[in-house]
């Protein structure tokens, strides 16, 4: 029997969950660590023949998931690799956009093919200016120097510069002037996401578990403990949820029983609040564990107000880990 919604255990502590995470969205964001990878060990031999059958791309071996279709080497670990851009786009987070290249001396980037500016590349934004060029695998160092941050631009043209388009090519001067490059560093790729540029897999899994499950509102965090056992602490997130197999569930949840009064006291219906705060055996247990603090007498109604520190003589105590360890057990 299902106690509690799968989706529900999914959720960041945050939202009230057991921040278990999607096992799916877990296996995107490790495989999405392989682009970051491939792109930042531009040296790596390996990488280098992935090149060599996918080819340059967005970043090189295929990585802009255009040319899947004339890839006739079957299945592999990679191709699942390239589609895992593709799979995180449609959950609604646009991945691919998310990497960005860092300038630096401009040796490993080509002018034309990579997209090392803006969302597009220089050979799509401007055609006209790309059709006139003689050698279009040219470098970012081949084509730019940057002299007191203004850019320099190197040309070889198959035509006379007056068949060039003026306001094509002072948009691309303008978007290479806008650009932050740095000459004294290696080209590199930056995580939009995280702060410091880096890729992190754990930022990703949140980013989706939020777009898969959805922003949850007027709900506490999950509250954990050191002091003690996970399996512990599951049953006190499932007891404020009410989500025990007492009798008064069972019987909500269809399961015939011959009575739904609590059988060791007869005293009222087995509920989660009367099983384990008002039954008069755990109100027993309450007030000698009270009496041992210097609490005074036991006060607390539910399950809610005994696990939140609402019970006006254990509020003081709200926060205390050993407290808060002793009321759970």
């Amino acid at each position: 029997m299902s106690w509690v919604k799968w989706d529900s255990i999914l959720l960041s502590y945050m939202d009230w969950g057991l921040n278990i995470g999607s096992l799916k969205v877990n296996n995107w964001a490790l495989l999405g660590k392989w682009w970051r990878r491939f792109c930042t060990k531009i040296d790596a031999f390996g990488l280098k023949i992935i090149k060599s059958i996918y080819g340059r791309g967005w970043g090189g071996g295929g990585l802009d998931n255009s040319n899947h279709n004339r890839i006739g080497i079957g299945h592999s670990p990679w191709k699942d690799i390239i589609r895992t851009g593709k799979d995180i786009t449609k959950c609604g987070f646009n991945f691919n956009n998310n990497f960005s290249r860092t300038i630096g001396e401009g040796r490993n980037i080509l002018f034309w093919e990579d997209q090392w500016i803006g969302d597009q590349f220089f050979k799509d934004k401007y055609p006209r200016i790309y059709r006139l060029e003689e050698v279009k695998n040219d470098k970012v160092c081949d084509r730019v120097s940057w002299v007191n941050s203004s850019p320099i631009m190197k040309w070889q043209w198959r035509r006379l510069q007056r068949d060039i388009n003026d306001d094509e090519l002072n948009s691309m001067v303008q978007d290479i002037a806008c650009s932050i490059h740095n000459d004294n560093a290696n080209d590199g790729w930056k995580w939009s996401v995280s702060g410091d540029g880096k890729f992190y897999t754990k930022e990703l899994t949140a980013i989706h578990d939020k777009k898969l499950h959805g922003q949850i509102t007027g709900v506490k965090e999950t509250v954990g403990n050191r002091l003690l056992p996970q399996s512990l602490g599951i049953f006190v997130w499932r007891a404020k949820r009410r989500r025990l197999p007492v009798r008064v569930e069972l019987d909500n949840r269809g399961i015939d029983l011959h009575t739904v009064r609590r059988p060791m006291c007869d005293e009222d219906v087995e509920s989660t609040d009367h099983a384990l705060v008002l039954c008069k055996h755990a109100f027993k247990v309450w007030e000698r564990v009270y009496h041992w603090w210097g609490l005074g007498n036991f006060s607390s109604t539910s399950v809610s107000d005994l696990f939140n520190g609402e019970c006006n003589n254990a509020r003081g105590l709200n926060g205390n880990t050993l407290w808060q360890a002793v009321e759970w057990v």
